[in-house]
């Protein structure tokens, strides 16, 4: 069962879901993620509680990049508080 986020009208996804749906194994998206590959593709974006979500798409001139990260940014609630 995919379980996915929306927010402000957006998808937000899981890995497991973004595996499910594009036949990539977890494990490579795992690594596409940590090297980067993805950043074309997929924004990644981090809950506080450490929950990697996936929208598809670059991201938003307002997403917040997580501190010291150059491609992890701060998932949002529709009020802007880091969920």
């Amino acid at each position: 069962m995919i379980k996915q986020k929306k927010i402000n009208g957006d998808v937000y996804l899981r890995i497991s879901d973004l595996s499910t749906l594009s036949g990539v194994n977890v494990r490579t998206l795992q690594r596409w993620v940590q090297d980067q590959e993805l950043v074309n593709f997929a924004t990644c974006y981090l809950t506080r509680s450490g929950i990697n979500y996936f929208r598809l798409g670059r991201p938003y001139d307002t997403d917040e990049l997580i501190y010291g990260s150059t491609f992890k940014y701060k998932l949002l609630d529709e009020d802007g508080n880091w969920l």
